[in-house]
C-alpha cells in the first residue's frame, strides 16, 4: 500500500503545488504590507492574510483530489493488481476484477456503494466552487 500511496502523492503534487502557488500570487501585496505596518509578525500575517486567502482553493483542490483519488485504479492495477492477499485492493480495483472473473453482482454492488459518497463529494466541491464571497 506504500508504494500505491507514494505513486498516488507523486502524481498528485503538481496538482496541489500548481493550484497553491496561483493562490499565492493572488493575494494583493497590500493586504501583507498593511498587516506589516500593523505590527504583525509573519505568523500573524499567515493566520490573518494568507491562510484565510488561500483556504477557499485548499479545500476545493482537496475535494478535487479526494474525487480522483476514490477514482484511481490506474495505480494500483499497474503497481499491485489488488494483492497480495488484497491488501491494496481499492473499490474501483474490486469492480474491475469483479467484472472480469464474472462476479457482475459484486463489482455492481460496489460501483453503487461509491456512487452516494462521490456524488456528495461532487455536490460539496461544487457548492465551494459556486460560493459567492460577496
Amino acid at each position: 500500500m506504500g508504494s500505491v500511496i507514494a505513486a498516488s502523492v507523486w502524481r498528485g503534487f503538481p496538482f496541489w503545488f500548481i493550484s497553491i502557488l496561483a493562490a499565492l500570487q493572488s493575494i494583493p501585496a497590500e493586504l501583507h504590507e498593511a498587516a506589516r505596518v500593523d505590527g504583525a509578525n509573519a505568523w500573524q500575517r499567515f493566520c490573518a492574510v494568507t491562510w484565510p486567502s488561500i483556504l477557499p482553493v485548499v479545500l476545493v483542490t482537496a475535494l478535487v483530489s479526494s474525487i480522483a483519488t476514490a477514482n484511481a485504479f490506474e495505480h494500483v492495477w499497474l503497481l499491485t493488481q489488488g494483492g497480495p492477499s488484497d491488501a491494496t485492493m481499492v473499490f474501483p480495483v474490486l469492480a474491475y476484477s469483479g467484472m472480469q472473473t464474472q462476479r457482475i453482482g459484486e463489482a455492481a454492488a460496489v460501483s453503487v456503494a461509491m456512487l452516494p459518497v462521490l456524488a456528495l463529494l461532487v455536490v460539496f466541491a461544487t457548492s465551494l466552487m459556486h460560493r459567492d464571497d460577496a
